[in-house]
């Protein structure tokens, strides 16, 4: 019997991998970490910019990704953590004999771009705005909104550091699977290798050094007031704030009298 596939439709440098450790410590999902970024940044199908395309060994295509991920669902619980501007132009061509959405659960992962771009240049002095992905996690929520007719869950990643105990019990809970506090605490590793196929994991040295989900230190030399970078944010933020009003509450959240 097939099983649903959950998917958590993030943005780059929202604090997702972390959230995908998680699930891999639950040990009862199959995880992929962005499978349809492989395509997205290599092989016949590549959109990325050239600068990046190096850093991903893969020939895989977007079709293979879609039987991948369905043949995995045959055999048990699947979870993949993706990014909607890898997919989001071929949503209607990758059928595989079936919407792509069809047997999957979606839910979102939305981080204030303040945040999230500022760690984005730090990474890519290069850093070019269709990237950041906001245009495409709005563009995608609305969607699926308008046909599931209810807004999928949606969670913040401030709130995930912050409270991660309820935060994904939360979210655990709108998606139909219990909640194990116990996948809150991992070993730390000397490996990034594990956690992307990207430039050899090179993104996630402080999540490999982690024990469980926490802030981690983000004291970048990068000038947020910079034309360039004050311009995506601005452009980013109405789009996460719309979001943001459709945030799941934490368990743990204390409620107003």
């Amino acid at each position: 019997m097939t099983q649903p596939i959950l998917v958590l439709w993030a943005v780059p440098r929202s604090r997702s991998t972390a959230f995908e450790k998680v699930m891999r410590t639950r040990g009862d999902h199959q995880c992929f970490h962005e499978p349809f970024g492989e395509p997205w940044y290599s092989g016949p199908e590549a959109k990325a910019p050239p600068q990046r395309r190096s850093a991903v060994p893969s020939s895989y295509t977007f079709d293979d990704v879609v039987r991948r991920l369905r043949g995995a669902a045959e055999s048990g619980p699947v979870f993949i953590k993706d990014f909607p501007h890898y997919v989001l132009d071929r949503w209607d061509g990758l059928t595989d004999a079936a919407p792509l959405h069809a047997g999957m659960i979606h839910s979102f992962l939305i981080r204030d771009p303040r945040q999230q771009i500022v760690s984005m240049r730090h990474k890519w002095p290069d850093l070019l705005e269709w990237e950041t992905g906001h245009a495409e996690q709005w563009a995608l929520f609305e969607r699926l909104h308008r046909e599931l007719g209810t807004p999928p869950p949606v969670i913040d990643a401030d709130d995930l550091v912050d409270d991660p105990d309820g935060t994904m019990a939360a979210w655990s809970a709108a998606v139909g699977i219990d909640h194990r506090p116990e996948a809150l605490q991992w070993d730390s590793t000397d490996s990034t290798t594990e956690f992307s196929f990207y430039d050899g994991g090179s993104w996630h040295e402080q999540l490999a050094r982690s024990t469980t989900l926490a802030r981690q230190d983000e004291s970048y030399s990068v000038d947020a007031t910079h034309p360039d970078i004050a311009d995506m944010i601005a452009r980013a933020t109405p789009r996460y704030a719309a979001l943001h009003r459709h945030r799941l509450h934490r368990t743990t959240e204390e409620q107003a009298p």
